[in-house]
């Protein structure tokens, strides 16, 4: 069951071209994840739900900004597809500037999840805002040293998210896809947050921060030995450094946050990477 809430005195929904295909399923049929979180009921599009600022827009705004991005009004069910929507959440479109468009969306899963869309050098660009799962601390690893902390979220949640919202936004005609890949293991604000190193994982890629900038991290601990550096920077970008068992444990223990890009080409080595996870990962394609 798919609802539209715009909102009181806001008007009903404009109409708007077909919504888009069923993706094609790469690796055969739906996995336990897609079955239990994505079966399309139950999910709510709201419309003047901004709240990333103190602008509070209307669906007539939000819909200006479709067409000043997409071309066109997108129907609900793009809307749920490019932020790869599980069921029983609900979205809240907005828009921040007459270009910009944003989606929240809303789930018990979820502590925040934000996506924005808008122009950047004449092409199409969405920015993976936020997308912090509610989590609990759960104590020091005895092993690695590392904090914990669990969500209810199954095994293979993210990258099932993640990939879904990569064909969404190739069939929209997005261009780049942008995150900031943030790394707090402390408990503190945003705890446990280890995008640094997940969505480098998934395909994301850029240039890597120079070895003299990890050496200046503020958590001492997570500093690397001076040894490592010959080795560091010989892998140049995160695509070679995470490619190796080596690498990958090296920015485990001492990579830091990161602005990182995805192009969700198909013919893209992003993509590339995004599918050769999924096989090693054991989570269902959706035709990435």
């Amino acid at each position: 069951m798919s609802k539209t809430n715009s909102g009181a005195g806001r008007g009903a929904r404009v109409a708007a071209t077909a919504a888009i295909p069923a993706a094609p399923n790469a690796a055969g049929p739906a996995g336990p994840i897609e079955g239990q979180y994505f079966t399309g009921t139950d999910v709510v599009v709201n419309y003047g739900t901004y709240e990333g600022g103190n602008h509070a827009s209307t669906q007539f705004e939000a819909e200006a900004a479709m067409t000043s991005l997409f071309g066109r009004v997108l129907t609900d069910d793009e809307l749920k597809a490019i932020v790869s929507a599980p069921d029983g959440s609900s979205l809240g479109v907005s828009a921040s500037s007459s270009d910009r468009l944003t989606i929240k969306v809303f789930h018990p899963l979820y502590d925040t999840y934000i996506r924005q869309f808008y122009m950047h050098n004449g092409e199409l660009e969405m920015h993976n805002d936020y997308f912090f799962l509610k989590s609990k601390y759960a104590g020091v690893d005895p092993v690695t040293g590392k904090h914990i902390w669990k969500t209810d979220a199954p095994k293979g949640f993210g990258a099932t998210i993640f990939s879904r919202q990569v064909v969404a936004a190739r069939r929209l005609g997005v261009k780049r896809i942008t995150v900031y890949a943030f790394q707090n293991e402390a408990t503190a604000f945003r705890a446990g947050a280890n995008g640094y190193y997940t969505w480098p994982r998934f395909g994301y890629n850029a240039s890597l921060p120079s070895f003299s900038a990890l050496r200046l991290q503020s958590n001492a601990s997570r500093r690397p030995p001076s040894s490592a550096e010959a080795t560091y920077n010989q892998a140049k970008d995160f695509r070679t450094l995470m490619s190796t068992e080596a690498g990958r444990s090296f920015w485990m223990k001492h990579g830091d946050s990161a602005h990182l890009v995805f192009s969700p080409e198909q013919s893209s080595k992003n993509s590339s990477d995004l599918r050769k996870y999924l096989l090693e990962a054991g989570v269902t394609d959706p035709g990435v």
